[in-house]
């Protein structure tokens, strides 16, 4: 019996120690599949209502953002493309110079964009603001889908300029990954609990 209860809290220290170092490798092994990035604040930002139209577009993000594939589309209420040339990636910011001709035209216009965060996986996410008293009620066209080079993760939705879309879940490396992690805990706590009844 003095040997039995003598075990027992070496035992449970070395299960517990094996258990949190199993936590702590599944836990830093989930930990990227909610890295993405997001959007944080734009110019001008979402719902905004100008006097005058913008020279560009800014938009900054919580992560230094990759630059490749980057799109940034800016559409007027009839859905002309307003966008001048490609963005331009500088860290955390994206920049899209835009060309609303008439400056003070009431109008109202639709930014999509879609980036590739700092982890390698592409986001986007849409807004409007205004220009003067904004557009008549004429029916906007619907936006073309984004055709890019970046990695493609189905992983995006509507979203303002603090609300992005971001890929929730777990996917089938990181299921793999927990069922290893598991069946080695497993494992090592039977090697423990082995090697104590020997002792």
């Amino acid at each position: 019996m003095k040997s039995v209860l003598s075990m027992t809290p070496t035992i449970s220290r070395s299960v517990l120690a094996t258990v949190g170092i199993a936590a702590a490798v599944c836990a830093g092994a989930l930990t990227p599949a909610y890295a993405h990035d997001e959007l944080i604040s734009s110019n001008p930002e979402n719902g905004a209502e100008l006097e005058t139209a913008p020279d560009a577009l800014e938009l900054t993000y919580s992560g230094e953002i990759m630059d490749i594939g980057n799109q940034v589309r800016v559409t007027n209420s009839v859905g002309d493309s307003v966008a001048e040339g490609e963005p331009t990636v500088n860290g955390k910011q994206v920049t899209q110079n835009l060309n609303l001709g008439d400056a003070a035209a009431d109008e109202t216009y639709t930014v999509t964009w879609r980036v590739v965060s700092s982890d390698g996986h592409p986001i986007q996410g849409t807004y409007e603001f205004v220009v003067g008293e904004g557009a008549s009620d004429t029916a906007a066209a619907p936006a073309e889908a984004f055709v890019s080079d970046a990695p493609k993760e189905s992983a995006s939705a509507d979203a303002t300029t603090d609300n992005v879309s971001t890929a929730t879940g777990l996917n089938a490396t990181n299921i793999v990954i927990m069922t290893l992690a598991a069946l080695a805990t497993i494992g090592m706590v039977g090697v423990v609990v082995a090697k104590n009844r020997k002792n």
